[in-house]
């Protein structure tokens, strides 16, 4: 004789649901976490690309910065950093696009494009400008910042935090030689002039 299987009660059923909803509730803001990691991670291997395709060029031009525009939709004169370089990363312009540059330029405060900064400056991060034409380790001012110190690229925006950098001024004869932030770091990822990478000043 065959035993009478016993349906779920209907509170059963209920608290089943109710533990699978908690479950989810933790579990996705940590995988939110996760994947910002993961985009902060594969935006600074970008950058780290970028700066061996920099090591590449300076090379070839006997230590000597390229010159091109801060930001090209603005400074037309100078061409685009991702072009220059584009050879010395065998073509591979993806390298030049953080993962989490998805949004259009008029999204962050001061700007007015319609597109994201990739599609509309060719790269994801903003040039240091001001080397263009300098040999690496070239003093700046009254001082000599070190090649670990001195920022050459770095994300146009906070595109993975909400603070923000407030000025790129890095003349040595400025007297305030550091660079201001609003956060205590990890608010943009930066290459420095050494070419190691950091989401820290």
């Amino acid at each position: 004789m065959c035993n009478k299987r016993e349906n779920f009660t209907l509170v059963e059923l209920l608290t089943v649901i109710a533990i699978i909803a908690i479950l989810a509730g933790l579990l996705f803001p940590v995988m939110g976490k996760i994947r910002g990691k993961a985009r902060l991670s594969q935006c600074a291997s970008n950058l780290r690309q970028t700066g061996i395709a920099f090591a590449s060029y300076m090379t070839t031009f006997q230590d000597t910065f390229p010159v091109a525009a801060m930001k090209p939709t603005v400074n037309t004169s100078d061409p685009r950093i991702a072009d220059v370089l584009k050879s010395y990363v065998g073509g591979n312009i993806k390298v030049f696009q953080c993962p989490v540059d998805i949004l259009p330029e008029k999204s962050y405060p001061g700007n007015t494009g319609d597109n994201t900064f990739f599609e509309a400056e060719g790269c994801s991060y903003e040039y240091a400008s001001m080397l263009g034409g300098r040999k690496l380790g070239a003093k700046m001012g009254w001082g000599n910042m070190p090649s670990s110190e001195r920022i050459v690229m770095f994300d146009y925006e906070c595109f993975h935090r909400t603070s923000s950098i407030l000025n790129i001024n890095q003349d040595e004869s400025d007297i305030a030689e550091k660079i201001s932030v609003t956060s205590k770091g990890g608010a943009k990822n930066y290459l420095f002039a050494d070419w190691h990478v950091s989401d820290k000043l």
